[in-house]
Parts: structure tokens; sequence; C-alpha cells
């Protein structure tokens, strides 16, 4: 049987953080470190604060906090990817509801998979000072000054994008290349028409909003139209491009607008393509111009940086692909 004392602590802190990422996550703050950094302060206080309370006594060691705080962090992530597997997919996008559960779910998908990496290195914190004025197991100053670096690190990311002047660089470029066995002209031919929506995505893909129609599709040449529709958990919209600069075996998709649920994590500026012949058939390179919306940037940026890369590579893999079945 599951003792109380031992769980209750968990409910506690998962109730109070995923109470306050709920309320964040519906204001302007919800993409800043605010939102994805500070849980991680608010579920060690939880759990100190109950052993100060409940068991009128400091823990043992600052390293226990931060373990009885993953622990908590593990049980969340666990509830809430449930939710999410739960929650439709994109058929039912559209309705406010499923739009607005779906939204914060994502955002706590992503609350916990942060605090669990901030957690473990506050750890790592802990145990370098520790080592470094080689205390004891036992020393609580030293294990209370490692914890003060922690909080203060872990205080100042928390701010991060709250202000213009808090924010770290956040335009990104993700590419992928592909050399394909065909000359040129038959490449430059197949990218005439957009990747169709029933091309197959990676897994790491298929829990964000997907493609569903292209209904605006002009080709490659100077002022040609795109525009692609988009569903989701997160909701519904459209990303318009056009073809603003074009060259031999080179076109660039500009960003007219974007109403899709990307939009409060990441803002597309353009897509490119480009061609390069060689001996054995030509090189394709699909680049994505965009800016990061979502902090703190030593996380976000290489995360969003490699889901960029893999959907540019759905869009390389499926010019090659088209280019050489004929």
């Amino acid at each position: 049987m599951i003792r109380l004392h031992l769980v209750l602590p968990h409910i506690i802190a998962a109730t109070v953080t995923g109470t306050y990422a709920w309320h964040l996550s519906q204001t302007a703050l919800a993409t800043t470190g605010l939102m994805f950094v500070f849980p991680v302060l608010l579920i060690a206080s939880v759990h100190m604060l109950y052993n100060v309370i409940v068991r009128r006594g400091l823990p043992r060691d600052v390293q226990h906090v931060a373990t009885a705080s993953l622990t908590t962090i593990g049980f969340v992530f666990l509830s809430v990817i449930s939710a999410l597997v739960l929650t439709p997919q994109p058929a039912y996008a559209g309705i406010a509801i499923v739009e607005i559960v779906g939204m914060t779910l994502f955002c706590l998908v992503i609350v916990v998979i942060v605090c669990g990496i901030l957690l473990v290195i506050f750890k790592a914190i802990v145990w370098l000072v520790r080592l470094l004025v080689r205390g004891s197991r036992g020393d609580r100053k030293y294990e209370a000054a490692g914890a003060i670096f922690g909080i203060i690190g872990l205080g100042l990311l928390s701010l991060e994008g709250v202000t213009p002047s808090l924010t770290f660089q956040s335009q990104q470029v993700a590419r992928y290349s592909t050399s394909i066995p065909a000359p040129e002209h038959a490449v430059w031919d197949a990218m005439q028409t957009a990747t169709s929506p029933q091309v197959p995505l990676p897994n790491i893909l298929r829990n964000f909003p997907q493609p569903v129609a292209v209904d605006i599709d002009e080709g490659t040449v100077l002022g040609a139209m795109r525009r692609v529709q988009f569903a989701g958990r997160e909701g519904s919209g459209a990303l318009t491009l056009q073809v603003t600069e074009q060259s031999p075996g080179f076109a660039k998709f500009t960003v007219l607008s974007d109403t899709t649920p990307f939009v409060a994590w990441i803002a597309h500026q353009s897509i490119s393509y480009d061609l390069q012949p060689h001996s054995d058939g030509t090189n394709l390179t699909v680049e994505l111009t965009f800016e990061r919306r979502l902090a703190p940037a030593f996380i976000m940026a290489p995360l969003m940086n490699f889901a960029g890369t893999q959907a540019m590579g759905v869009l390389a893999r499926d010019v090659r692909d088209r280019a050489t079945s004929g």
C-alpha cells in the first residue's frame, strides 16, 4: 500500500505547478522562461516547504529535494502525455475547447521536459560545489552553497524572454541537403508542385499540427503563390508563401502570413530551394529561416533547429522521390 506522506508532496507540487502553468499558458508570458523554467523552482519550493512544515525539519541534503522534484516531474510527464494522446488530432481541430486544451497540454509537455533537464543540471551544480569544497555528504553548509548557486541560475533563466533586453538571439536557420540521382531540370520540374499532405512525416513531427491541404500552388516562377493548410489539437490555420527570389536552380518562398498554431512558438520567415548540379546528379538544399519564440534558448534553440531540419527533410526527400520516379 502506498503511504500517503510519501505521495502527498508530489500531488501538491504537481497541482500547484499545473495550475500555475495552465494560467500562464493563457497569457503573453507563455513562451518565456517564466513558463518553462520557473516551475522548477516552484516544485522544489513545495518539496522544501513540505519538509519544513509537515516533517518539522530540513531535508538531510539539498539533493533530496532535487530527487523528489524529479520524481514529481516524472509523474506529471506521464499524466500529460496520456492526456495529450487522448486529445483529438487533427480531425476535430477548430473546436474551441479542444484547441485550448491541446495548446495547454503541448505547453505542459515542454514544461516537464525542460524542468527535468534543469533539475538534472541543478543536481549537478550541488554535486560540483560539494566536490570543489571537498565537503562531506552531510555538511549542509556546502550543500546550501550549491543550492544558492542553482537557485540564482534558475531564477535568471526564468526571466529570459520577459523583455527584449532579456531575450537571446532568436533568429535561426534549419537546412537539409540530399543528393538526387537526376539532372537539374528534372529536380526543378518536381519542385513545381508542393509536397502533398499525404507524404508520411517522421514520428517526431506527428504530434505537431500537420498539413491537411494545399489550396494554392502556382509553381516556382517569380511571384507565384503557395498556401498550405494545417490542423492539429492546438487549432488550424494557413501558411501563405510567395516566390520573392528566383534564378536558375534557386527559388525562395517568403512567408506572407502565418495563421497556423505554430505561430505561438515559431515565426516562419522563408523556405528556399537551392540546386547544385554535379557529376552524379543534383544536390538539393532546402533551408528554413525562422524566429524562435520559446525560451530558454539553450534548450529550445537546438530542439527547434532539430524539428525544423526534420521538416525540411520531408520536403527535400519528397522532391527527390518525385524527380527520380519517372
